[in-house]
C-alpha cells in the first residue's frame, strides 16, 4: 500500500508529514488548518490519515475545509 500523501500523528501537539521522509515539523493546533488548507491546495484531495500515537491503528477522515 502506498503512503498517504498526508499524515498527522496526535502526541500533544500534531506532527505533519507528507508522502516519503519529508515533512513540515510539529505545529500547534492554531497553526494546523493554515499548514493544512496550504497542503491541500499543493496536494489536491482531503484525505487525511490520522494515527494516535502509541497506537498502530491508522484511521482515514475525509477533512473538509471551509474559509
Amino acid at each position: 500500500m502506498d503512503p498517504p500523501a498526508l499524515g498527522l500523528v496526535l502526541r500533544g501537539g500534531y506532527s505533519l508529514a507528507q508522502g516519503k521522509g519529508g515533512g513540515i515539523g510539529v505545529c500547534s493546533v492554531a497553526r494546523l488548518l493554515p499548514l493544512l488548507r496550504n497542503t491541500k491546495r499543493k496536494l489536491g484531495n482531503c484525505d487525511v490519515w490520522i494515527r494516535a500515537e502509541g497506537d498502530r491503528t491508522t484511521y482515514k477522515a475525509q477533512l473538509t475545509l471551509m474559509d
